[in-house]
């Protein structure tokens, strides 16, 4: 079994190396809307912006893992912030986690009707 502060690590280069693919990813596809003839005229362009920006935020806030925890946190492997600063992590994650399911739905309601 491993030790907390090994599990905390672990947790921190998986949300290092797949948060930024994620966020290349989303940025990718707003890039190639973008270059589309329609650019962002049609619903689908629309909520696919949406989806991607949501996607974007979420993503940030779990690139800085641990980062912005505070530092006299046990069990932390990088930690460097302050109280408020993991607040504000918590609350860009939940704005862009709440948001990116929503935008998801409206897509497929959209390919639905």
């Amino acid at each position: 079994m491993l030790q907390p502060v090994e599990e905390a690590r672990i947790e921190s280069f998986v949300g290092m190396i797949t948060a930024p693919i994620s966020i290349l990813s989303s940025l990718a596809i707003i890039f190639m809307i973008n270059r589309t003839k329609d650019r962002f005229s049609t619903t689908n362009h629309r909520l696919l912006l949406a989806l991607s920006i949501s996607d974007v935020v979420a993503s940030a806030a779990m690139a800085l893992v641990s980062i912005p925890a505070p530092s006299d946190m046990e069990n932390q492997w990088i930690a460097f912030g302050t109280m408020t600063t993991c607040e504000i992590q918590g609350f860009v994650f939940f704005v862009g986690a709440v948001t990116t399911p929503c935008y998801n739905a409206g897509i497929c309601l959209h390919y639905l009707l």
